[in-house]
């Protein structure tokens, strides 16, 4: 029983953490978003690791906040009030994990380390304030969506491209940024 047991379990791993996330109801999936997914934050005594956790963590916010551009404008053209209050729900968690990565970055900050990832840590400062600026951007985009579609405000075709021209090169400059990141 035992053998035939561990020879099921053994060649069925996957199944078997399915089943098991099934039957045992994992986090909410809103709230785990918010949490720091890669920066240990009890490890701020190795700065070498530290700066490479809070990079990841970085570009995962970066990827959030162009994520949030690119909805917020799509809502806006499209008039989509659901994905414009999508926009601003995932505001809520790029607010969050930037206040989390500045904190801990603050931290690491104080340890002492090599110039080069001292300013590495400088440089993700500035850039988590950046994104989250970008994601407040988006929420503002968003709202203009919502109020938009409230007021039942057009635009000519005009105007529409315009929008259309200016939010692709916004959308280019941040993929690009992104990029650099990775």
């Amino acid at each position: 029983f035992n053998v035939t047991t561990t020879a099921i379990l053994i060649g069925f791993p996957q199944v078997l953490v399915k089943a098991s996330n099934f039957i045992i109801r994992g986090e909410d999936k809103k709230k785990s978003r918010r949490q720091l997914k890669f920066i240990d934050k009890d490890n701020v005594s190795l700065p070498a690791v530290g700066v490479g956790q809070s990079i990841r963590e970085v570009i995962r916010v970066a990827e959030y906040s162009l994520e949030n551009y690119n909805n917020a404008v799509v809502a806006f053209i499209n008039r989509k009030e659901k994905l414009a209050r999508e926009v601003m729900d995932n505001e809520l968690v790029v607010d969050s994990l930037s206040q989390s990565i500045m904190e801990y970055l603050s931290q690491l900050a104080q340890v002492e380390m090599s110039a080069v990832d001292s300013r590495i840590v400088m440089q993700l400062m500035k850039i988590t304030i950046d994104l989250e600026r970008v994601s407040d951007h988006s929420e503002n985009i968003a709202q203009s969506a919502l109020r938009r579609i409230d007021k039942n405000i057009s635009f000519s075709k005009n105007a529409i491209a315009e929008v259309e021209l200016i939010s692709s090169n916004v959308k280019d400059a941040l993929t690009l940024a992104v990029i650099s990141l990775k």
